[in-house]
């Protein structure tokens, strides 16, 4: 009976031990949830290895029209940061953020550029900042700032990790800037689908002459079609853009109404697969894109 009890008593010892062993090591990441795909790489970008980051938008979902689940507030309540842009691009958060309790650090990206940079049309600021590699270094900085004073004793290593990255994106816009070089300067026109990369045109000397939609969600009347395919045709406009989260069929029934040609998968709000699965694979795709597009549509 002795026996009995004494091996009883190992192989409680024992399970005990294997289930610590099988817990492992403490996870001491900061967790950060940002709103989308594209802001999240940002954070790794800056955190590397000491960020556990969770987008909530999806991979190829919509910024703009994401509607949380209540399921989605649970995500929040752990987290340290959060990150969104502002500028009305992501305002759901706000209630979300309210419904989880999240005690969480908020760091609205878009307030790190200087409103003399923004682009306003009707009074209302552009939110779509990052894609301009110049305001996606701003954005990194902000996020290096708040990761520091989250984790004073790492504030070395995001400051190494923003250097570098701001050096990359140095790197891409200028690379950027030879690849457009190449485009006439009569070719560097186009229409994008919606409101999201005045931007990226003002950094590489492009120039956008409409809009499909006014805002996604909501579709263009005919009379607003018409208008657009007067203004292509009025600006010898070559290319019509659209983008992975949208439909392109609107996109193509203008192309086809002018004789444009159409790119239909540009990224702006989210990343994809494996080229785009980075923010400095989207711009170097998005960029060899458009420039095919441009420089083909003679």
């Amino acid at each position: 009976m002795r026996r009995f009890i004494a091996l009883v008593a190992v192989l409680a010892v024992a399970g005990c031990s294997n289930g610590s062993r099988a817990s492992g090591p403490a996870d001491t990441r900061i967790p950060v949830v940002a709103t989308t795909t594209v802001f999240a790489d940002l954070v790794r970008s800056v955190g590397g290895d000491l960020v556990k980051v969770d987008s909530l938008v999806p991979k190829g979902g919509d910024v703009h029209t994401f509607d949380p689940r209540p399921s989605d507030a649970g995500r929040l309540e752990d987290a340290r940061l959060v990150v969104a842009n502002g500028l009305g691009l992501d305002d759901w958060l706000a209630s979300l953020a309210k419904d989880s309790g999240t005690k969480a650090d908020m760091l609205h990206l878009a307030d790190s550029v200087a409103p003399d940079a923004y682009i306003v049309e009707d009074g209302i600021p552009n939110p779509h900042l990052w894609l301009d590699p110049s305001g996606a270094a701003a954005y990194a900085g902000a996020i290096a700032e708040s990761l520091s004073r989250l984790d004073p004793g790492h504030a070395a290593t995001y400051a190494a990790n923003n250097a570098a990255f701001g050096a990359r994106l140095d790197g891409l816009r200028t690379w950027g800037a030879g690849l457009v070089a190449a485009v006439p300067q009569d070719r560097r026109t186009l229409i994008s689908f919606h409101d999201a990369l005045p931007y990226f045109a003002r950094a590489y000397g492009v120039e956008i002459a409409g809009v499909i939609v006014k805002s996604p969600g909501q579709d263009p009347s005919a009379a607003d079609i018409a208008g657009l395919v007067t203004a292509i045709r009025a600006n010898d406009v070559r290319v019509v853009v659209s983008e992975v989260q949208f439909s392109d069929k609107l996109a193509r029934t203008v192309a086809a109404e002018t004789g444009a040609t159409i790119v239909s998968d540009i990224y702006d709000d989210s990343l994809g697969d494996p080229p785009v699965d980075s923010y400095e694979g989207l711009v170097r795709y998005d960029l060899e894109r458009l420039v095919a597009g441009l420089k083909g549509s003679g």
